[in-house]
């Protein structure tokens, strides 16, 4: 709300969140809460000429017409899970953005544009990760298992594996194979104890 607030102004806010989001309890505990239930929360403690002004996807792996229609309610829109190649992200925001703001009552001016994709498209391969991202993050992992973090903190190390999975599947380098990579990472996020995490890394 406070972001809404100081930031929209003239401008459009684009938010994607995830529906299962890990919260850090006062008392050091970790619990889920669910994205599009904080979502919903926000629009309505917006001011109307605010919400107006936000757009918000909530993206899961849950993709049921039921899931999909509760997300819709509580938000703008729905994403999937599985990743967006990038020459297709402009491809499918383009049609949930103009729902949300259609031309109609908008004007043309925040719509959707082939000069607007070439750009985006150009911004996206400047953020893309380079096999040399890839390498500095994982030596910064190595250090974590080095001090015992998976024990310690495995909510770290999970975040970790999530950013490592994420910088993969946006990697630049077309030649390199990341599926199996990927598949053994969801191998570590799903063990449980800290012998078989640090086994499977």
């Amino acid at each position: 709300v406070n972001f809404m607030e100081n930031h929209a102004g003239d401008n459009y806010v684009f938010i994607v969140v995830d529906e299962n989001l890990d919260v850090v309890e006062g008392d050091g505990s970790h619990v889920t809460i669910s994205g599009s239930l904080c979502v919903e929360n926000i629009r309505k403690r917006l001011p109307s000429q605010l919400e107006r002004k936000m757009f918000a996807l909530i993206r899961s792996a849950n993709d049921s017409s039921s899931d999909i229609s509760i997300y819709c309610s509580r938000a703008h829109g729905f994403l999937p899970k599985a990743p967006i190649k990038r020459d297709k992200v402009c491809e499918t925001l383009a049609p949930l953005w103009i729902g949300r703001f259609p031309p109609s009552e908008f004007g043309e001016t925040i719509c959707f544009s082939s000069r607007n994709a070439e750009a985006n498209s150009a911004a996206l391969d400047e953020v893309a990760c380079t096999p040399y991202d890839i390498a500095q993050k994982i030596s910064y992992i190595e250090s974590l298992f080095e001090n015992n973090v998976h024990i310690t903190d495995v909510h770290m190390i999970h975040e970790q594996m999530h950013e490592l999975k994420g910088d993969l599947l946006t990697m630049n380098d077309s030649t390199v194979s990341v599926t199996t990579v990927v598949g053994h990472i969801n191998l570590i996020l799903v063990a449980q104890a800290p012998e078989t995490i640090i086994d499977r890394w």
